[in-house]
């Protein structure tokens, strides 16, 4: 009897280790974490909207100023659903990384609403697809909330998370590297045709405005240099988020091997690669 019971014990002891996460699955929880960082990075999102209202700011004819001023107010309508978008995705690699390290998940952790978050930011990049996916990454972090084994939670959550982490990260993309990059690179050229606007005024014998000039050529050179900066933030970011999503991709592919050597030493290159675009996108802030 005696042998027995320790037979009995041990298997308990050995499903439990299985069960509950006995697996070295650190290089996922720290792919989660600059995930969680990165995909909750908002500065672009939000100076999107302020390159429309420093336009209206600088226009000289009305028509000019209205039309700033609704692309503005339409921008800032996007935004609050982009924001969404951000903390969605950043919410999901939270609880990626929770389950990884075998901490605890709670209600608190979901992410309800991101369906109607993204519908808010409207265009005509949103389509159906985008908010179906919404909708199905934040069932997929419900449903892992609710599962006691973390382990288990863990793999269904990379299994009905990675198509609509697949289809959001495209979206963000899409935003970052074509609406947002445009409008700073219009943003650019708005400032080159203002200036050469006083230019042509100074020009005038009658004007003196030489010092007044050189004041708004050294200030429209710091703007610009601000905008290329924020430019290249934009292919950073782009970077940025395909890296999370191919990591994404890798851990789909190695659902069953998520502990092996050769899908750790994966997982870790593109945590290191997310980190350092990352950090370089921070540093032209």
């Amino acid at each position: 009897m005696n042998i027995r019971l320790k037979q009995t014990r041990l298997l308990a002891v050995s499903l439990t280790l299985l069960f509950t996460g006995c697996a070295d699955l650190g290089a996922i929880k720290d792919f989660a974490a600059i995930s969680t960082d990165a995909t909750a990075y908002t500065n672009l999102t939000r100076e999107w909207v302020h390159s429309a209202e420093r336009q209206e700011i600088d226009a000289v004819k009305q028509d000019q100023v209205n039309a700033f001023r609704a692309t503005a107010a339409r921008r800032a309508r996007q935004q609050k659903g982009l924001l969404e978008l951000h903390a969605g995705l950043s919410g999901y690699m939270t609880v990626l990384g929770k389950l990884a390290g075998d901490d605890i998940v709670s209600n608190g952790d979901t992410i309800t609403g991101l369906a109607s978050a993204v519908q808010k930011a409207a265009g005509d990049r949103i389509t159906a697809a985008d908010v179906n996916a919404a909708s199905a990454l934040a069932d997929a972090v419900a449903a892992a909330v609710k599962d006691a084994i973390r382990q288990r939670a863990l793999r269904s959550l990379i299994r009905d998370g990675n198509a609509p982490v697949q289809k959001l990260t495209r979206l963000m993309r899409n935003f970052v590297s074509k609406d947002f990059k445009s409008s700073f690179k219009q943003e650019i050229d708005f400032i080159d045709q203002t200036f050469i606007g006083f230019d042509a005024i100074a020009q005038k014998p009658e004007q003196r405005l030489d010092a007044s000039l050189k004041l708004l050529r050294e200030r429209d050179y710091e703007r610009k240099q601000a905008l290329l900066a924020k430019i290249s933030q934009c292919d950073a970011y782009d970077k940025t988020l395909e890296s999370i999503a191919a990591g994404h991709q890798e851990l789909f592919n190695n659902l069953d091997k998520l502990s092996k050597k050769e899908v750790k030493q994966t997982i870790a290159a593109y945590k290191d690669k997310i980190k350092s675009l990352y950090n370089a996108i921070k540093a032209l802030n």
